[in-house]
């Protein structure tokens, strides 16, 4: 019997609290709000005996309901944090990626510009483009006098490409330089 007391008690708090909020809210717009959650705990209240019979660990419908929305809240946020993170790694990790193409290429030539291109949702190389300028004095490639000025630049390029894609374990075709 204390059982539907409590129950009955419980409604009638309620009720006379959801009266109470209903004429503090003075404007209207803000009373379509207050009744859609007044309603929604209404129907909770309603409904914890019926989730009280079927509740094998005696959990009341709140920590129930609360648990379920702790839970989408975390969810939500852990992807967020997750891409967030995501997002700096591939940052930082492109950086790195950078100066090393740099560094690997100082002895050869001078590098004005370097780009990774990783895959979709992966930290794979998918291209690179290069922006590079011969420099003779630290060139380790012999370029025959005789060659015509194209022939010497198709060698410099697959020289260059050589290097990269080998480093980088990664076909001539992914690998884009031009001329600075």
């Amino acid at each position: 019997m204390s059982f539907l007391y409590d129950y009955v008690k419980n409604i009638a708090v309620f009720l006379i609290f959801s009266a109470f909020a209903e004429i503090i809210i003075p404007n209207e717009k803000y009373k379509v709000f207050l009744k859609s959650i007044i309603g929604f705990f209404i129907i909770i209240i309603v409904l914890n005996p019926v989730f009280n019979i079927f509740n094998k660990d005696n959990t009341n419908i709140f920590d129930y309901v609360g648990n379920e929305f702790n839970k989408t809240i975390i969810e939500k946020e852990g992807n967020f944090y997750d891409k967030k993170q995501k997002e700096v790694i591939q940052k930082n990790f492109l950086e790195n990626l950078n100066r090393q193409a740099v560094k690997i290429l100082e002895n050869v030539c001078i590098v004005h510009n370097v780009e990774f291109y990783l895959e979709k949702d992966s930290f794979n190389i998918e291209r690179i483009e290069l922006a590079v300028e011969e420099n003779d004095e630290k060139s380790f490639f012999r370029i025959e006098k005789f060659k015509t000025q194209e022939e010497k630049e198709s060698e410099f390029n697959n020289n260059v490409k050589k290097i990269i894609s080998d480093f980088y374990n990664l076909p001539y075709d992914n690998i884009y330089i031009r001329k600075q």
